[in-house]
């Protein structure tokens, strides 16, 4: 059923206007919103934590506001199906790509972390229209047919799709080709995460990025995507100073060192912008 809505959708996507589409999108996602208890209840239970003194009524239309913008990320990634790369022009703009470029100069790669937040997709599609090497890291999606639509859409940007079982190797061999390599930092993979506070609860989180960046000495580049005004086709996409691992003190403890300031930074945004926190999944377990 899922799969037929994406086929609907990219068929829509070819015949009307941009516009039109996010309203179709918005109805559709309210309609999820309404009729998926589970997903409703599991971006509010997250939401609370992000808020605490939030009311019920807030809270409600905070979630619905979650679904809708994801139904317009979605619009803004695929739109790049018509092949219309001025889009990306007029639809990213980029703060402290500069940092980016610092991070490259070493020649060992770069990690960039960013979460399910704002656009990361089409931020991935703007700086490999810029030129950029970019190699994302892609857990798949339950229905091989789902996955093939988002990988080729991805190639088709200039992407490449590494997927979770290569990561270790494929990841390395990215770095040593000066490439950057992009990680969601919000969600574990696996049970290879670690354990840190974020929204002063205790979560599970990647540790991926702060492996590779420890054993190769490859910086770590923070990248937020975000609409400052969801009503506007406007996204910001803001590169934070690169960090500069060194192999310094225990391993384990600077691997959690890393990460918490990673999480910290998370924090910042999402409080900022809630209803572009796209989380369908449990944060925290209690």
């Amino acid at each position: 059923m899922l799969y037929l809505l994406y086929k609907i959708g990219l068929f829509i996507l070819r015949i009307v206007n941009l516009n039109i589409v996010y309203s179709i999108a918005s109805f559709v996602a309210k309609l999820k919103c309404n009729f998926s208890k589970k997903d409703r209840e599991t971006v509010k239970r997250n939401l609370c934590v992000v808020i605490p003194k939030a009311g019920e009524r807030e809270l409600a239309l905070l979630t619905e506001d979650v679904f809708i913008n994801f139904g317009k990320y979605l619009v803004d990634f695929f739109w790049l199906i018509k092949g219309e790369r001025h889009y990306l022009k007029n639809a990213v703009q980029f703060i402290g790509l500069e940092n980016l470029d610092e991070a490259l100069k070493d020649n060992r790669g770069c990690i960039i972390i960013t979460g399910h937040f704002g656009n990361w997709e089409l931020a991935g599609c703007a700086l490999a229209n810029l030129g950029y090497k970019i190699n994302v890291v892609a857990l798949a999606h339950n229905d091989p047919r789902i996955n093939n639509l988002f990988v080729a859409q991805r190639k088709r940007a200039g992407i490449n799709v590494i997927p979770i079982g290569l990561a270790k190797t494929e990841c390395q061999k990215a770095l040593h080709r000066n490439e950057v390599i992009a990680i969601l930092g919000d969600r574990p993979y696996g049970d290879h995460g670690i354990k840190v506070k974020f929204f002063d609860r205790t979560t599970i989180v990647p540790r991926g990025a702060a492996l590779f960046s420890i054993k190769n000495g490859s910086p770590i580049v923070l990248a937020f995507t975000y609409k400052e005004d969801t009503r506007r086709n406007i996204y910001k996409v803001v590169f934070e100073k690169p960090l500069f691992i060194k192999k310094e003190g225990p391993h384990d403890k600077q691997l959690k060192d890393i990460t918490q300031g990673v999480m910290n930074r998370f924090e910042y945004y999402i409080k900022r912008y809630p209803s572009q926190w796209y989380m369908f999944n449990k944060v925290w377990e209690e």
